[in-house]
């Protein structure tokens, strides 16, 4: 096998991988910040990052425990979503874009980092106005 082929198939991705791993932690510790979160850095860290979008979405850190229950994981990290979207001021149909194949994630990102870098776009805990059962 050449050598060439072999860096280009593992290394490379794998660097594309942490950059944008790295960028999708920046764009929510950013957002975090713009909610006045405790412990942003929490976005960086994989599974603690549900922590501060529950807090951004005034859910207890309770809540995460719905992640390892099979079909409700799904609906509630949806709600979620739907939900984080609306407090910056965002419509929750922005959501769909993830069903995209394969460009879904990256359309996501894009929106994430508009809302973190526009000022247009705040933190408003009144906007809250679903049900409080979830």
């Amino acid at each position: 096998m050449n050598i060439t082929h072999m860096y280009y198939h593992s290394v490379v991705p794998s660097g594309v991988y942490w950059l944008l791993y790295l960028y999708a932690g920046t764009v929510n510790y950013i957002l975090y910040r713009k909610a006045r979160v405790d412990l942003a850095w929490f976005a960086y860290i994989p599974f603690l990052s549900l922590f501060p979008l529950l807090w951004t979405i005034r859910k207890s850190a309770w809540n995460v425990l719905w992640v390892f229950v099979p079909i409700a994981n799904v609906i509630f990290l949806l709600i979620w979503a739907a939900r984080f979207f609306h407090v910056f001021g965002m419509s929750r149909w922005v959501l769909i874009l993830f069903f995209i194949p394969w460009i879904g994630p990256l359309l996501l990102l894009v929106i994430l980092s508009i809302m973190a870098f526009s000022p247009a776009y705040f933190y408003d805990p009144r906007r809250i106005t679903w049900p409080t059962v979830m």
